[in-house]
């Protein structure tokens, strides 16, 4: 289930609405997803990972992102893949630890952004938001659910 956060600029009144998470159509974004990368829109890349792997598990979310050039924020889908080929396990002496290592190849749509046409970039869940405008931290409040 995902969430909607508003995020708000206190002094200038900057704000948008976050439809984060993910939702109960998780698999016919799966579809899309698979039939985008076959097609080449992600990138050869990613066109590339799927035709050598045509059983990888996809996961994909919702995410925060913010514009390169003007700096204003926008949701856009943040998509990870996983095979088998890019996992190893590795096995330590020391304790009977196991230690997993997996290499994800991680692309994100191309995005660009609505009001300049820049490149959208992963803001960090972590990271406070600061208003593109003002400069300053922006309120963040969680006001729903969606499916």
């Amino acid at each position: 289930m995902g969430y909607f956060e508003e995020f708000k600029c206190k002094k200038c009144g900057y704000n948008f609405e976050a439809r984060l998470g993910t939702g109960f159509f998780h698999s016919e974004v799966k579809k899309e997803i698979t039939n985008a990368a076959l097609k080449g829109t992600l990138g050869k890349k990613f066109q590339k990972f799927f035709k050598e792997n045509p059983d990888a598990h996809i996961s994909f979310e919702n995410v925060v992102a913010k514009c390169t050039e003007c700096g204003k924020y926008a949701t856009i889908r943040k998509v990870t893949t996983e095979s088998p080929i890019f996992s190893r396990t590795y096995y330590t002496s020391k304790e009977g630890v196991q230690t997993v290592v997996k290499k994800y190849l991680v692309v994100k749509y191309p995005n660009k952004c609505e009001h300049c046409g820049g490149t959208m970039k992963f803001v960090d869940a972590e990271e406070h938001l600061i208003c593109p405008d003002c400069k300053i931290e922006m309120e963040a409040v969680r006001f729903g659910m969606w499916d």
